[in-house]
């Protein structure tokens, strides 16, 4: 399945998408997913072998999710519920001071929606990697 931005989108970033409707992992997926991003070079600035980057979401890693939730005390079951999820949320650096405010306001949106959290994490970046 390939998802095209919309016309609200005015971001002109590719994204793709493969995705076994069973709910099954694959190496094959990883492969199509890699083939589509190198086609797609040119869309992310690629020039001379530098760029913006992309990256690809998998599945999670159960496995790992496991390990952190038994260590902080929890199931390490919880992970392979159907509705579990993990979160990556990446502030950019000139809001940061808001950032209680911000996660405040989205744990209060989380709830809201029946998403509990299980565990949470801050400040394991390196700014220094980031763009």
């Amino acid at each position: 399945m390939i998802i095209h931005r919309t016309v609200e989108d005015r971001s002109a970033c590719p994204i793709i998408a493969f995705v076994d409707k069973r709910g099954f992992s694959s190496h094959a997926a990883v492969v199509q997913v890699v083939d589509a991003l190198r086609k797609m070079g040119h869309r992310s600035g690629d020039i001379n072998g530098e760029g913006d980057g992309c990256g690809i979401s998998t599945d999670i890693p159960r496995e790992i999710w496991s390990r952190r939730l038994a260590a902080n005390n929890l199931s390490p079951y919880l992970a392979e519920s159907r509705s579990f999820f993990v979160g990556h949320i990446l502030l950019p650096a000139d809001i940061r001071s808001e950032s209680g405010h911000i996660l405040d306001r989205l744990r209060e949106i989380f709830a809201a929606q029946g998403a509990g959290l299980l565990v949470e994490n801050s400040g394991a970046t390196r700014d220094e990697e980031l763009g």
